[in-house]
């Protein structure tokens, strides 16, 4: 529910990077042309953009054509169903790590109800699918290989394909993902030491091989294009690396300790991508993750606390590696999965606590009253004052999607001009500040304008002919 209700009008409007996914979605559709990373908006992988062409294919086809146009909802829909996907994924994740105790519950009612997981699902980025292939290829790489070591060699073998496609689409998401190699192999090497003891090496090598040689399989494509196209693999990363500043390792050290306070103190400071300087975690779960983190800390157990802890740290790299926007949600996000288990190892540890000092059924009933504040503070935070804010407006550009919308009201036969006087359009004739005007106005494309008799007029000699043209509608846009 909090990640797909009013999933069209809140946010409201289409903010650039959406509708720059749109675009390039949009255009898949209509030619054919799928790829494999979009070059364009400092270079994109197309997984997730692909997903959403096949989305908005899908809804046609069910619709029964009805569906004729680029709807906000329509672009942000698979990101709520990844978002979904992954607390389901660490629920798992958490009852194999945790053997099915409280804190996998825990976990996934907390990363269910975090607003910083809440917000990145309802908007059409391909970055929130980057949690969502970690988390399963963890579950897949441990119910995998426990499997196999017990005995149950095909199921487990099937598992550890899986997983490895999974790791290897991660490549295909963003790019903070590149991070999650260094964490599985942790993961490995940790099998490693389980699969020696009973002397079954070999058992462990060909389980590792098949994850490995699954993951290479799923991530050739995209390695293959930034082979054969040097330099599109870091993009924007490279504009904002801490590697271009004058003393790069202060500012990592600097970003790091932003990143930590990110949690419970400050967190990220954009309107888009938080209620500004609100901590990332709500205050009780705050408190949760850090006696979680004390316990991973004491306890020195790999798995699940020391585990969790090295995700953690993997998880907000991205964003201290960058020079600018630290603390940063967005490209810290691998690390929201890994804070709620953390988190949940607390409040694990708060639930036994109160069935010794008080009872079982005390225990439920404040375990109850908890999903319940959580799920009313995240609804609270985000519908009332994240959504209602007058700043979204502005950042998710709803100034020109309402007046997209109102030039796709009018009947398509009737001429439509859209006047940006001294505007250089892009390749396909849209200017490219107006993306999120263009793709609800369904001009994304040559062939879209021409079905909908939409043209983008640049000069002032073709805004007086538009003008004076009979039956026509013009608008000026400054």
């Amino acid at each position: 529910m909090l990640r797909f209700h009013d999933l069209g009008a809140m946010p409201p409007g289409l903010c650039y990077d959406e509708a720059a996914n749109a675009m390039n979605a949009m255009e898949a559709t209509e030619t054919g042309r799928w790829q494999v990373f979009y070059p364009g908006n400092f270079g994109r992988e197309g997984l997730f953009i692909n997903l959403q062409g096949v989305f908005f294919l899908s809804a046609q086809m069910l619709s029964g054509g009805s569906v004729t146009g680029v709807e906000p909802w329509l672009m942000r829909a698979p990101s709520a169903v990844f978002g979904t996907l992954t607390v389901l994924g660490l629920y798992l994740l958490a009852r194999v790590l945790t053997g099915g105790g409280p804190a996998a519950a825990a976990a996934a009612l907390m990363l269910a109800t975090s607003f910083w997981h809440v917000n990145f699902p309802r908007i059409g980025f391909r970055a929130i699918t980057a949690p969502f292939w970690l988390v399963w290829s963890l579950y897949l790489l441990f119910k995998g290989l426990g499997w196999y070591r017990d005995g149950r060699r095909r199921p487990g073998l099937l598992l550890l394909a899986a997983g490895g496609l999974c790791c290897g689409l991660g490549f295909h998401s963003y790019i903070a993902y590149w991070v999650a190699p260094a964490l599985l192999a942790a993961v490995l090497a940790w099998w490693f030491l389980e699969f020696r003891r009973g002397a079954r090496v070999r058992d462990w090598a060909v389980g590792t091989a098949l994850f490995v040689g699954s993951a290479a399989l799923a991530a050739a494509p995209l390695v293959a294009y930034f082979l054969t196209h040097p330099g599109s693999w870091t993009g924007r990363s490279s504009q904002v690396s801490i590697f271009s500043a004058p003393h790069p390792w202060m500012l990592f050290a600097e970003n790091l300790w932003k990143s930590a306070l990110m949690f419970n103190v400050h967190g990220d400071d954009l309107w888009r991508h938080n209620i500004s300087g609100s901590p990332q975690l709500f205050l009780p779960v705050g408190l949760l993750f850090v006696a979680g983190t004390i316990l991973a800390v004491r306890r020195r157990m790999f798995m699940p606390g020391l585990l969790a802890l090295l995700w953690l740290v993997l998880g907000i790299a991205p964003a201290a590696l960058s020079s600018e926007g630290v603390p940063h949600a967005l490209r810290a996000l691998l690390a929201a999965p890994a804070a709620c288990l953390l988190a949940g190892l607390g409040a694990e540890e708060a639930w036994s606590w109160l069935v010794r000092k008080a009872s079982p059924m005390t225990a439920k009933v404040a375990s109850a009253g908890f999903a319940l504040l959580l799920a009313g503070h995240c609804w609270t935070a985000y519908f009332g004052t994240f959504a209602q804010a007058p700043k979204m407006r502005e950042l998710f550009d709803t100034e020109w999607v309402d007046l997209g919308n109102e030039v796709r009201a009018l009947p398509p036969a009737a001429p439509k001009y859209l006047i940006v006087r001294g505007a250089r359009l892009d390749s396909r004739g849209v200017p490219e500040h107006l993306y999120p005007l263009a793709v609800a106005a369904g001009a994304h494309s040559e062939k879209a304008r021409r079905e909908r008799n939409i043209r983008f007029v640049i000069t002032g000699e073709e805004a007086e002919r538009a003008a004076k043209e009979p039956g026509a509608y013009a608008f000026v846009i400054p």
